[in-house]
């Protein structure tokens, strides 16, 4: 399944005008992630829920930022506007499944 995961206000509505909302992130899940069913579309640059956090670094090399330890552990890409969140707490783990991925606007590179 999917969920619309982030909206904010666009701030360019004032007096009368209807207040607009933009979404800002989609949260694409996994079979079994928080009770959703696995989400049936096309993953972002190669993802595929089969996918295990080992190919997902394989794939796409070392994240912009990572977390978790005391939470599942996840890799944000913002080049790609993509972060990956799996289902195990640990690093060492070579076999975490993916739970979910977000999907947001992607940073804009500034070239040199």
């Amino acid at each position: 399944g999917a969920q619309a995961g982030g909206a904010h206000r666009d701030g360019e509505a004032g007096g009368d005008e209807e207040e607009r909302w933009i979404l800002s992130a989609a949260h694409l899940f996994n079979a079994g992630t928080d009770g959703f069913e696995r989400y049936q579309g096309p993953l972002p640059i190669g993802l595929s829920f089969d996918q295990l956090n080992t190919d997902v670094v394989t794939l796409l090399g070392e994240p912009s930022s990572k977390g978790g330890h005391t939470m599942p552990i996840w890799l944000e890409y913002s080049q790609h506007g993509v972060q990956i969140n799996f289902r195990g707490f640990a690093w060492d783990d070579r076999e975490n499944p993916i739970a979910s991925v977000v999907v947001y606007p992607a940073e804009v590179q500034e070239l040199d």
